[in-house]
């Protein structure tokens, strides 16, 4: 899916009309207003005139990022050879190695892979990648038990994510106009972000092969609409609803409902457990409507975002509960779809064979889910495959076991939805044979370093991470670790695991694992996880700046999107009780420099009471406002861009002793 639908994204960012209207002649603008066609072109030119070879890196990189954004991955391909080649640093092989495997184009994108490892100088960072690319080869080996099709009510827009109203009715989402919308409406209903339509929920008619727009009482023209679910009795519809409100810095995406009427639907209506500063999206009700799943990147997640869960209680929906590690993982785990006992979702972090793959899981009695199985091609390809949803009102045949839908961005430059049939396999008859199974649960757990850019600045880039020799400690063991850094172990089950990894000279750093939720398969008895432990290098006396600490306009207090970096100092300091810090904040260079250092200090201050209020003592803790007189960037404060302006507003911290 392309950046310009913000399912995603973490928030979504006004941009105003003007932006659209104004003559853009420079690529690097067109590209960060995702006009991606223009800026491809308009690079282009700047490439063919540019003489500095630096330079010339740098456009040909975003000439591949431009293509990849409108799904042309084999010239994306060459333009990250170009950057590559020019100097551009590791970036641009990465993007060239994913390109390559989401071209399927697998064996040119392992060895693409192993020489980034070489390059950053930690093969470990995409052994994944090139196991998932071995993988896939195999795959696509397979016998395969699917038909796939593209569904004839496709637009030149966007369309994806349906659900079944009846056994001749779906809904699904687009961002098409509508037919009857004259150029006037057509003007004020565009939105920004992509030059089409807010997304809406449309219902398609499969008799008729008609589809229109379904009408909410409160219908937006400034709202994207999206990923509808329904009752089991079609008359409660939960859907996704991302507001672009003018003026706000950030626009979330929230769960509403909605109940049908002889005339359309009432008022969406929030859902009750909602929070703010945080999405919430890709809803999809179990076949018993009793639970709701959804997909958000609340703060409690462990990836993007997690898959949760919501159980329906007389006053409403319960408080969110995440789905287990079998499910969710460091990477975005979405668009849930529960038929029965089979739970599909769409996932970046499983093993696939490119972007978002599409997943199944069973629950088993007693309500533990069985591990993540891949569906292979043709579901799944080097592209985005996503929704999938099997029709609940077919009836398998001696043929055919099963059909639905499932939406891809594997044609063309948007998302469009396909129809799938399953086919029966022939079964071949083989002796029953009774077999005592042994269930094991295996962790392999990674002791890692991070790797820089700059080998002593631990504010330049994060390239990967690396093995590193100490010591994992967990519940009364302590074990040496070597220079591959891995420690495998055999986990019992229905446990809760904590591991502490140590070296002198670097920060402690701690990872959990629990077995709670994961069920035995008598399809895969043995059950394999891999766990990370990333330790921080001691810098004495060197700032480190803290990412994503925020803080509003002209104020203080500390935003909640600050909090999970501050908790995750939080807990550096409860593991390391022998240092002490100085938390600083920063401003930057314009404004009255008292003012600045009073209002840093505030800052530091509210930084500093957030750790004291998680346990740790104050006598660890110093808190400095520096105002505008340390910039990170050392710039004329009339010619500073705002990017440079941004990277002096920051908050840090420096290990004291």
């Amino acid at each position: 899916m392309k950046i310009k639908y913000p399912f995603l994204l973490l928030v979504l960012s006004f941009l105003s009309a003007c932006t659209y209207n104004q003559k853009i002649r420079d690529g690097k603008v067109a590209y960060e207003r995702y006009q991606f066609d223009l800026a491809a072109s308009l690079l282009e030119s700047e490439f063919n005139t540019e003489k500095s070879r630096v330079r010339k890196g740098q456009i040909a990189f975003l000439i591949g990022k431009s293509l990849q954004n409108t799904k042309e991955p084999e010239a994306a391909i060459k333009w990250f050879g170009q950057a590559y080649d020019y100097q551009y640093g590791p970036e641009a092989l990465k993007e060239k190695a994913v390109t390559l495997k989401q071209a399927e184009r697998y064996d040119e994108a392992i060895r693409a892979f192993k020489e980034l490892g070489f390059e950053i100088g930690s093969p470990y960072e995409y052994r994944k990648d090139i196991t998932s690319c071995e993988i896939a080869k195999a795959w696509k080996k397979e016998t395969i038990s699917f038909r796939v099709f593209e569904a004839d009510f496709n637009s030149a827009q966007s369309d994806y994510g349906i659900s079944f109203l009846d056994k001749d009715n779906i809904l699904f989402t687009s961002d098409r106009f509508p037919s009857s919308v004259d150029s006037k409406s057509k003007s004020e209903s565009t939105y920004n972000w992509t030059g089409n339509a807010y997304s809406a929920i449309y219902q398609y008619n499969k008799l008729t092969g008609s589809s229109k727009t379904i009408s909410f009482t409160d219908l937006s023209k400034t709202s994207n609409d999206a990923n509808p679910t329904l009752s089991s009795d079609g008359n409660t519809i939960i859907f996704s609803r991302c507001p672009v409100v003018k003026g706000l810095e950030k626009n979330y995406c929230s769960l509403y409902s909605a109940e049908r009427t002889a005339d359309g639907w009432t008022k969406p209506e929030e859902l009750g457990f909602i929070e703010e500063e945080a999405n919430y999206m890709h809803p999809a009700l179990s076949s018993t409507g009793d639970t709701l799943f959804f997909s958000s990147d609340m703060i409690n997640g462990w990836g993007k975002f997690d898959i949760y869960y919501s159980v329906k209680e007389s006053e409403g929906y319960a408080y969110p509960e995440k789905l287990g590690r079998n499910i969710n993982s460091a990477k975005n785990d979405q668009f849930p779809y529960m038929i029965n006992d089979t739970l599909y979702f769409a996932s970046e972090g499983h093993t696939g064979l490119g972007g978002l793959d599409v997943f199944k899981v069973h629950r088993l009695p007693g309500g533990a889910w069985t591990q993540a199985y891949n569906l292979k091609t043709p579901i799944n390809s080097g592209y985005d495959d996503f929704a999938y949803v099997p029709d609940p009102f077919f009836k398998a045949t001696d043929k055919v076991s099963a059909k639905g839908y499932f939406s891809s961005s594997r044609n063309g430059t948007e998302d469009n939805i396909f129809r799938f049939e399953k086919t029966i396999p022939v079964e071949i008859d083989t002796p029953d044979i009774v077999e005592v199974i042994d269930y094991k649960i295996k962790l392999d757990v990674y002791l890692l370093e991070k790797v820089y850019e700059e080998a002593f600045n631990p504010n330049s880039k994060v390239l990967g991470r690396k093995p590193l020799e100490g010591t994992i400690s967990f519940m009364d063991n302590q074990m040496e670790i070597g220079a591959d850094g891995l420690l495998s172990l055999e986990l019992d089950a229905d446990t809760d695991y904590e591991f502490i990894g140590r070296k002198t000279a670097y920060l402690t750093n701690s990872s959990s694992f629990t077995t709670k939720g994961l069920g035995e398969d008598p399809n895969n008895p043995i059950q394999s996880y891999e766990l990370e432990i990333v330790l921080d290098k001691i810098y004495e006396e060197i700032e480190i700046t803290l990412d994503n600490i925020y803080y509003d306009f002209d104020a203080s207090n500390i935003r909640r999107d600050a909090e999970p970096t501050l908790k995750v100092l939080a807990k550096n300091l409860l593991l390391n009780p022998k240092i002490t810090i100085e938390l600083a904040s920063h401003t930057d260079c314009r404004g009255d420099e008292d003012y600045n250092a009073s209002l840093s200090y505030k800052r530091a201050l509210s930084a500093v009471e957030f750790l004291i209020e998680s346990g740790i003592d104050e006598n660890r803790i110093e808190a400095r406002g520096y105002g505008k007189s340390r910039p990170y960037i050392d710039c004329v404060c009339s010619k500073c861009t705002e990017e440079q302006h941004q990277a002096n507003r920051r908050t840090t911290f420096k290990i004291l002793e």
